[in-house]
């Protein structure tokens, strides 16, 4: 128990020393305790409680930046149990950046990127847990963490992809914040933030290894363009990591703390299998540095990573600091100082040694290590030189065969003989070339024999060292013996000075004081022993009392309870009747409202208007959908009361809307349709009463009558597709000619009414005045701002259409694109009509006001058609357009002028019917009353008849418009 007390401690210890306020690296001795205590304890249990308690990440910026290294430390090196006790902290790593990166200058963006890399690795080993925290695997490992499955090496590839950007992301703000010259590279400050490289390098040349042997993987299964995203992605992040190699290598701080690998200078071609087999894995060698000597005095200083005779040695003995000792008049205390100088000096010896020892063991590593890749480098050397001499006498040989081949052929040309001895000449010469060859490959071979038995001997020198580093081991636990020995001795030799030293006469004094003592003890006891008994009773008497209170308060509270239920019960009561009032003042309103809209089916007033089968079939679709949702929901869940009530709401109101729509429609569809549409609307609005009639008195009931109101729905929506006039048997030549014929004679219509009402405007202001003028000019100055603003509306329709039509023809004609959309052209045909038509109307009746012989009522219903009309060609052109349409937001505006003009010409012609009104007031002076009798029965009469002629006049209206729809959709068949 006490070791793992010291471990902690040591633990604790090296954590606070590793991540302190000093911006200077931490040292590796402190990250390696850290890294071994999570061995010994298999976990990193003690790292996160004292990082949570103990160290400010939160509170300073250099804190925070050197603990996310020596986790990342940690991570990779610790135990394999660490990176499963710090998943759980994957958030704390999140906010922590977040927080870190309000900070906009100095180490926020740093600690930031280094988070979001923190987070990523820890993610990616909790998708990935067969990756060791260094991720150091074989290539039969990689593929059984795939299972050799294209579709998880798919998935991991994006996972690496992810991994490496956070590397590279993290070294480009590193390296963007020293200046353009790296000078501060070798401050402790720069420092302390290029060290973090260290370990990004490392997994980097990992991550780089995995990536290529999978993407090779893919490229063989895969078709290439499904990998293209893949192999940017590779190119972007190849480049990034040879100008982080590149960039790292040339800084004077990572020669002796990292051998930095070099990728080749273009990426691998992953199109060629072949590739694979020139593959490299970039390989990172962190060197071991050795450790100042010193104290924890020397904490918090810069480590001078270079040394100028290239080797680390224990310091000279005249630098060592020795104990002095003061001598001592009594002799056991001169005996012991002599043993403790003894100590001293074999403790500092042993010390000596060991780091002897240790220098040793580093220099011989250096050693085998240089001449490793020495020998390495002279066997490349002697392959190639074998290859060559290969090269070089299959040559020769080619040569001489060809020689030979042409001393035979030229044997018998008595030209070819006299050049015999030149060639003769020549193949000697390339015998002797050949023997140079052979000699240098000799002289290579016994070189590298030479070394091969120089690397032997450096083995044998290695072991050894070896050797006698184990027996300065023998020997120092030997002297740590010793020493235990001598400690011990010391102990008993403490303890016999001090019981020989005792005073007894002091002991006696000692044991009367206590005496005395004891007694006044005695005496204060008995003292608070008579003080505690009248505290008692006391108590008693209290206790008591309390026991009658606390009966009499359960009581109360037994009451209490009672009384609690009661009020609970009465509560839910009133709940329960609010809830049912409530639905019954929603269904009350809601029934009021179709009642409402029935009675005002009976008005004499609704039978001028007048609505489309198109309109009537947007209207219907809202009812369905909300009918669906209220059957959805449960009637008596009191969670979903107030989506319920809003839902009878909305549904009841629509219906309403749509009742008032369909008969609307009846009144314009022939007499046999509108029978029917009367009669559907009829028993709409009954179930309607009666829907809302049950649900007040049983909810659970009312769905026969949905299902009922549904089917009803249906039927209408049925009536309004058959009223719908159908353009199916105009030929797919004809229907593009007649929608630009409509069109072009709606413009010729609309600009003829326009020329002609200037023309009359000018004719008044030259022939009226007085009443009259100011009468001509208000209407047709209102008549000409309503033309101005049709002209600008069918202007802005046209430029919508062309561009509905491009967008939606696709690589067809537009003659087919009309044929496939025969509604929509429908309805462009017939918008055009109207407007034609109302323009003429409007001309008519303008012609006739100003001549005095027309109605100004006239002028009303013309502009109100002509308004109609252009409300249905921007209903027409919106059904196709795009919302987000320019041209069709420059139309909506349109419309809007339209209509105002259309009401400023309903204004104009009220103001003045006015004043022709106040124009022609009776003059009553001077009449009898007699006369006045006559006259105001005479006008009883009038108006009555009046009124019974503006009745049948409604009727006839109704039957008009019921036969001019019938009468457009034969036209529109026959043609």
């Amino acid at each position: 128990m006490a070791s793992i007390e010291k471990l902690k401690r040591a633990e604790v210890t090296a954590l606070q020393k590793a991540i302190n306020l000093d911006e200077v690296p931490a040292k590796e001795k402190h990250v390696r305790t850290l890294i071994i205590g999570t061995f010994q304890e298999k976990s990193a249990h003690t790292f996160w409680a004292f990082v949570n308690s103990r160290i400010p990440v939160q509170g300073n910026p250099v804190v925070a930046w050197k603990f996310c290294y020596v986790l990342h430390k940690i991570l990779r090196d610790g135990h394999p149990n660490v990176i499963k006790d710090s998943i759980r902290y994957h958030p704390f790593l999140v906010d922590l950046g977040r927080l870190w990166g309000h900070l906009k200058l100095g180490h926020g963006p740093l600690i930031t990127k280094y988070c979001e890399l923190l987070a990523v690795k820890l993610d990616f080993h909790r998708k990935n847990p067969r990756f060791p925290g260094n991720l150091h695997i074989t290539n039969d490992e990689l593929g059984r963490i795939a299972d050799n499955d294209v579709n998880n090496y798919f998935q991991l590839s994006v996972e690496v992809f992810d991994y490496m950007e956070c590397i590279l992301d993290l070294a480009t703000v590193i390296f963007g914040s020293f200046d353009m010259s790296r000078a501060n590279s070798m401050t402790g400050a720069g420092q302390c933030r290029l060290v973090v490289l260290i370990p990004c390098i490392l997994d980097s040349c990992q991550l780089y290894d995995f990536i290529v042997k999978m993407m090779f993987r893919l490229h063989t299964s895969l078709p290439q363009d499904t990998l293209s995203g893949h192999r940017e992605r590779f190119a972007k992040q190849f480049k990034q990591l040879q100008h982080l190699y590149y960039s790292s290598s040339n800084l004077q701080f990572f020669k002796n703390l990292i051998q930095i690998p070099s990728l080749p200078e273009r990426a691998p071609n992953f199109f060629s299998a072949v590739d694979i087999n020139q593959h490299v894995t970039p390989v990172a060698k962190v060197q071991e540095v050795p450790e100042e000597v010193g104290g924890d005095h020397a904490e918090g200083f810069l480590v001078d990573t270079q040394s100028t005779n290239g080797s680390y040695g224990p310091p000279r003995p005249q630098e060592m600091v020795v104990p002095v000792e003061t001598p001592s008049t009594n002799g056991f205390d001169d005996r012991f100082a002599d043993s403790q100088a003894a100590a001293a000096e074999k403790e500092r010896i042993t010390d000596d040694l060991l780091q002897e020892i240790e220098r040793l063991r580093k220099v011989a590593d250096k050693i085998k290590s240089d001449d490793l890749i020495v020998i390495e480098d002279l066997r490349n050397r002697v392959v190639e030189l074998e290859q060559q001499s290969e090269e070089q006498r299959a040559q020769s040989d080619l040569e001489k065969q060809t020689m030979m081949h042409q001393i035979e052929q030229s044997a018998k040309n008595p030209e070819v003989v006299a050049n015999f001895a030149e060639l003769d000449k020549r193949a000697k010469a390339t015998d002797e070339k050949l023997k140079k060859m052979r000699d240098v490959y000799n002289e290579l071979r016994e070189k590298h024999v030479a070394l091969l038995r120089s690397g032997a001997d450096a083995e044998k020198q290695h072991k050894q060292t070896k050797k006698a580093l184990e027996d300065l081991e023998r020997q120092k636990n030997e002297l740590s013996v010793r020493i235990m020995n001598f400690d011990m001795e010391k102990e008993q030799l403490q303890k016999s000075v001090t019981s020989t030293s005792v005073d007894a006469q002091r002991e006696i004094d000692e044991k009367i004081s206590e005496c005395k003592a004891l007694e006044r003890q005695l005496a204060g006891l008995q003292a608070e022993l008579d003080s505690a008994l009248v505290t008692r009773e006391k108590l008693h008497e209290e206790h008591q009392t309390v026991i009658l209170r606390s009966n009499e308060l359960q009581e109360k509270l037994e009451s209490a309870e009672s009384d609690l239920d009661s009020v609970i019960f009465q509560h839910n009561l009133q709940k329960k009747a609010l809830r049912q009032n409530f639905i019954n003042v929603i269904c009350a309103a809601s029934a009021e409202q179709i009642q409402h809209c029935v009675a005002t089916w009976e008005q004499p007033a609704f039978s001028v208007l007048t609505s489309t089968p198109e309109f009537l079939l947007v209207c219907i679709q809202p009812v369905l959908d909300h009918l669906h949702l209220l059957s959805e929901i449960v009637p008596n869940d009191e969670e979903k009361l107030p989506q319920l009530a809003k839902e009878i709401q909305l549904t009841f109101s629509h219906m309403t809307h749509c009742l008032i729509q369909c008969m609307e429609t009846s009144q314009m569809a022939p007499v046999d349709l509108a029978d029917e549409f009367t009669l559907v609307a009829t028993k709409m609005s009954e179930l309607s009463l009666t829907y809302l009639t049950r649900f007040r008195d049983n909810p659970q009931a009312v769905q026969p009558t949905l299902a009922e109101l549904k089917e009803c729905l249906e039927v209408l929506q049925h009536l309004s597709s058959v009223l719908i006039p159908k353009v199916e048997d105009v030929r797919v030549d004809e229907i593009a000619d007649q929608v630009e014929k409509e069109l072009h004679d709606m413009d010729k219509a609309i600009e003829a009414a326009a020329l002609k009402i200037e023309e009359m405007l000018a004719n008044s202001r030259t022939r009226d005045s007085g009443v009259t003028l100011e009468v001509n000019a208000k209407i047709l100055d209102s008549c000409t701002t309503l033309m101005t603003a049709v002209r600008v509306l069918v202007r802005k329709s046209r430029a919508l259409q062309q561009e509905i039509v491009v967008a939606g023809k696709g690589f067809t004609s537009p003659k087919e694109f009309y044929k496939r959309n025969h509604r929509w052209t429908e309805g462009l045909i017939s918008a055009a009509k109207t407007i034609g038509l109302g323009a003429n109307v409007l001309l008519e009746a303008a012609n006739k006001v100003v001549s005095g012989k027309g109605k100004f009522e006239e002028l009303v219903v013309a502009s109100q058609e002509i308004s109609a009309g252009t409300v249905q060609l921007v209903v027409s052109s919106r059904v196709k357009a795009d919302k987000n349409s320019r041209a069709l937001a420059d139309m909506s505006m349109a419309s809007k002028a339209v209509t105002q003009a259309t009401g400023h010409v309903v204004a104009s012609a009220k103001d003045c019917a006015q004043l022709v009104e106040e124009k022609a007031d009776f003059d009553f002076t001077g009449i009898t009353l007699h006369k006045i009798k006559k006259i105001e029965m005479e006008s009883q009469v009038k108006v009555l008849e009046l009124e019974s002629l503006l009745t049948k006049e409604r009727e006839r209206l109704a039957s008009i418009r019921r036969q001019h729809y019938a009468l457009v959709g034969t036209n529109e068949s026959e043609n």
